[in-house]
Formats: C-alpha cells, sequence, structure tokens
C-alpha cells in the first residue's frame, strides 16, 4: 500500500489526500521521521494553503504528542486548528444564533472494519447528554471536536489502531461517537463480545438507528450469534 501511494504521489505530484493516507500507513508502522517529513512539507507548501488545513494540522499534532512526546510542538499545532474552526464557526454564525446546536449533533460516519466497500452515509447518530463542561469549558469541549475529526479519518480509513490512539487525547469518553470507534476496534481486534456491547450501548439510546442495528447483525454473524 506504501509502494503504490509513493507511485501515485510521483505521478500526480503532491496530492494532499494522497500524501495524508500515506503518512498515517507509516505513522501505523510507528515510523516517525518519514511521515514527519511528509506532513510538514506538505503544511509549508502556503501556495496551496495547506498551512490552514484542520485535518493536516491535527495529524501533526497527533504525532508530536503521541509519537514524539513533544508537548510544546503538539500545542503549537493544535492551537492553529483551534483558530481555524473558531473563524470558520464565527463565519457560519456571525450573530451565535446556531452555536448552542452545534456540538448536539454529529455528522459522524459509519463504517466498519469489514465494511470497507459501502457508501459514507450520516448514522444521524447524537453525541449523548450535553455535559456542563461544554459551557464551562469551550476550549477542551472545542478540542475534543478536533481530535474527532482526526478519529473519523483514521476510522474511516481502516486505521484502527491510529484511531484508537486518537481517541486517548478526547476529554470525554462517554459520547456515542468515542463509543462507535471503540466497538470498531474492539472488532477489528477480533474481540467480537465486547464489540457487540458497545453496540448495544449506542442501540438502546438509539433504537431505530438502522445503521447500528446493520452493523451489530454483522459482528453478530461474525461471532456466530445467529
Amino acid at each position: 500500500a506504501e509502494e503504490a501511494l509513493s507511485e501515485a504521489i510521483r505521478l500526480e505530484g503532491r496530492n494532499k489526500e494522497y500524501v495524508l493516507l500515506l503518512a498515517s500507513l507509516l505513522m501505523r508502522r510507528d515510523k516517525k521521521k518519514e511521515p514527519n517529513l511528509l506532513l510538514r512539507t506538505l503544511h509549508d507548501d502556503h501556495d496551496a494553503k495547506n498551512h490552514l488545513d484542520p485535518l493536516l494540522n491535527a495529524m501533526i499534532s497527533f504525532q508530536y504528542n503521541v509519537q514524539f512526546k513533544e508537548a510544546k510542538l503538539a500545542r503549537k499545532y493544535l492551537a492553529v486548528c483551534q483558530r481555524i474552526r473558531v473563524r470558520e464557526s464565527l463565519a457560519a454564525d456571525p450573530d451565535g444564533k446556531g452555536r448552542a446546536k452545534s456540538t448536539e449533533t454529529s455528522g459522524f460516519v459509519i463504517r466498519g472494519p469489514q465494511s470497507q466497500h459501502t457508501q459514507k452515509e450520516p448514522t444521524g447518530i447524537t453525541s449523548g447528554e450535553k455535559s456542563d463542561s461544554q459551557v464551562e469549558n469551550p476550549i477542551a469541549d472545542l478540542n475534543d471536536r478536533i481530535w474527532m475529526e482526526l478519529v473519523d479519518y483514521f476510522d474511516s480509513n481502516g486505521l484502527w489502531e491510529l484511531a484508537e490512539r486518537a481517541l486517548g487525547l478526547v476529554l470525554k469518553q462517554d459520547t456515542n461517537e468515542a463509543r462507535l470507534v471503540q466497538a470498531h476496534n474492539e472488532r477489528s481486534k477480533g474481540r467480537l463480545g465486547e464489540s457487540i456491547a458497545l453496540y448495544d450501548k449506542l442501540i438502546s439510546s438509539q433504537p431505530k438507528n438502522q445503521s447500528l442495528l446493520l452493523e451489530k447483525a454483522e459482528v453478530c454473524f461474525l461471532a456466530e450469534k445467529y
């Protein structure tokens, strides 16, 4: 996979999506220097305005945080993400009227470990009960949103190990979005019983969510729970 992506990048030029995926694959094998060079080179291409890409900045922050243990550099790139997201929020809702609703529903994507061939579709999955920390600590809430976007990227590309490590940076572990990623990760490790238990928690709060029901059915089939 890495060789094919490297060749695709060589033929097409520095395609951002290819570079992000190649860097992710390298990080999955605990490579440090190669993905860091790829990500920082992409980031420094100011002509393409890549330095304003929140996913790219989050991925660099993640690597400095988790692999290099460089807290100062991790905070630097996370701060860039924060500024980008705040500007986007202000531009989309200058009067602040819709901001209270922004954390209630996620466009989180369901894509299970054995369902890579399926189309991405919104699940309508909700984040669960609102926490007082959303009001008391908006920076922590914003950071969780940034990390969950990175978790979603890893999860949707089948990079379960990275998704699990990125999820460790999220403060609110009791949300439905986090449980969904945990269910995918348990399934990828063959711990089907644990995965089913997580789906049960998700479905108990959303009994009519067809996507969750189908995913649970698939895991049950793999576990030979007919």
